[in-house]
């Protein structure tokens, strides 16, 4: 198919094309957002996972060590001075909070393997925020997840995929008490989810 052609089918699909010569990927077409993206820095994260028989017994240890309560709801999330412990499985907790969190420190400190494991993850993923106008709207492009209010409240977590990487999104209130959502990423996809984002209609800010 000559150029001319494939252009001009492109566009009536609202497909955007670079030069057909050139390395530029080809993205849709899609309307610009007040939505804007952030990395948001000094942030560690790890995983506590325990066994069925002891559950109970390992969430009063997590929850001594964090000083509050885990989720009992499996995609629910917490968050109490800056820590946030999210329950991805029936026996799974992700804690997040700044980094040196003395809490943080707590929960590394040894642990009965009878109890539980816990699982460094801050080394390989980085945390986005998505917040402003149309946020909503932007993440029901990005993921195959309903993120209407009634849906998707606040605290709420999901883990899906934004262009067929894991991710993990919650809702949570942004530094002015507007609604925002976390995106919690691996390192080695970051910078291509970030570009992708873009794309899709957010605007990029400086870090926060």
């Amino acid at each position: 198919m000559r150029n001319e052609q494939f252009n001009s089918l492109a566009a009536q699909a609202g497909i955007g094309v670079g030069s057909l010569g050139g390395s530029a990927p080809l993205y849709h077409s899609y309307p610009r957002h007040q939505t804007k993206l952030r990395t948001v820095s000094g942030r560690d994260w790890l995983q506590f996972g325990g066994w069925q028989d002891n559950w109970s017994a390992a969430v009063a240890k997590v929850e001594e060590a964090i000083g509050c309560a885990v989720p009992t709801l499996v995609n629910a999330a917490v968050e109490s001075e800056g820590l946030r412990a999210m329950r991805v499985g029936a026996r799974r907790v992700r804690i997040c909070a700044p980094r040196g969190d003395r809490r943080l420190k707590r929960l590394r400190g040894p642990i009965d393997a009878s109890i539980g494991v816990v699982t460094e993850l801050g080394h390989s993923r980085e945390l986005l925020r998505l917040s402003g106008a149309g946020v909503r709207h932007l993440m029901s492009v990005l993921m195959p997840v309903d993120f209407s209010v009634s849906a998707f409240a606040l605290h709420a977590i999901s883990q899906s995929h934004v262009h067929h990487v894991p991710v993990l999104a919650m809702s949570v209130l942004d530094d002015d008490g507007a609604e925002a959502f976390d995106l919690y990423v691996p390192c080695t996809f970051a910078k291509s989810i970030e570009e992708w984002i873009v794309a899709h209609g957010a605007s990029r800010v400086p870090h926060g």
